[in-house]
């Protein structure tokens, strides 16, 4: 049997990490699925901006860009606002 001996914060802290790594695992699946079945141009939601979007130079977000980007957005709405004030 495992028996965690850090502290409490420790342990919150890996559990944190872990919701984290699932998050960016559920973007990632999500987006590629998107990609393949959505035609460029046809929506008009955050997620279609953010892979048209260009930057000055004309280049697009790399799909590890659009991951992180996803996932923070995900986590922010996730996360109630009197939580990010308590913390």
């Amino acid at each position: 049997m495992f028996h965690w001996t850090r502290s409490r914060d420790e342990f919150q802290a890996v559990l944190r990490l872990r919701e984290m790594t699932d998050y960016i695992q559920i973007c990632d699946k999500s987006i590629r699925e998107y990609k393949a079945a959505v035609k460029p141009g046809s929506r008009r939601d955050s997620l279609s901006t953010l892979i048209s979007s260009r930057d000055e130079d004309g280049s697009s977000l790399s799909h590890r860009e659009l991951v992180g980007v996803a996932s923070i957005l995900l986590v922010a709405g996730d996360v109630p606002p009197l939580m990010l004030c308590i913390n």
